[in-house]
């Protein structure tokens, strides 16, 4: 939550856009939504340096002639506070589908109340915490922890002294009790004794 009251236009909106899209976290990715919800309130106590409540103007073109619609910065904080920060604000958001998500994290009003108390209030959502390097990954390196002395040894007197191997078991000999088959005849290639057709 940010208060308005007695700061410049400019600067709090670069604020608001950096907490909006996320680039005070470590985590932060310029195509992703990493940002917070940010919360502006008295919106109608910004200031303004220089004569930009008589020299700076808000254009606005319907689209068919003669539609053109011109509002000075005075009768806008005078009718609609929030507007002013809002189009500041959005103005420093990507244009695009990721400009318009984190737009929408933006709540502004006039005064100092606003009806977002039970999200302020909720505990912070628990620290995320990364595991060891590569544990997430199924291709990594698996460090496995050192045996201590007596398992250390016994391992140690395993590998010097290989055990014996087991006698095989003497299996059945299946061609000693199957019978023989007999040997079938071999068929004998006589020799073409008839003249082909084209002979």
């Amino acid at each position: 939550m940010i208060d308005a009251s007695g700061q410049p236009l400019g600067r709090l909106s670069t604020q608001v856009a950096t907490y909006l899209r996320g680039k005070h976290k470590p985590i932060y990715a310029p195509h992703l939504d990493t940002g917070d919800f940010v919360i502006v309130i008295n919106a109608a106590k910004v200031r303004l340096t220089g004569r930009k409540l008589e020299q700076k103007r808000y254009y606005h073109h319907s689209g068919y002639p003669g539609g053109m619609k011109i509002r000075q910065l005075s009768s806008e904080l005078e009718r609609l506070p929030e507007r002013v920060i809002e189009r500041a604000v959005h103005g420093m958001l990507p244009k695009g589908p990721l400009g318009l998500e984190l737009f929408r994290h933006l709540k502004v009003y006039r005064g100092a109340t606003h009806p977002h108390e039970a999200q302020i209030k909720a505990p912070p959502p628990a620290a995320f915490v990364a595991g060891a390097p590569g544990s997430n990954s199924p291709n990594a390196r698996r460090i496995t922890p050192e045996p201590d002395g007596e398992e250390a040894a016994a391992v140690a007197v395993a590998v010097s002294e290989p055990a014996a191997p087991e006698p095989a078991e003497a299996l059945p000999d299946a061609a000693a009790e199957a019978p023989a088959a007999p040997a079938r005849p071999r068929r004998r290639r006589t020799p073409r004794t008839e003249p082909r057709g084209d002979e």
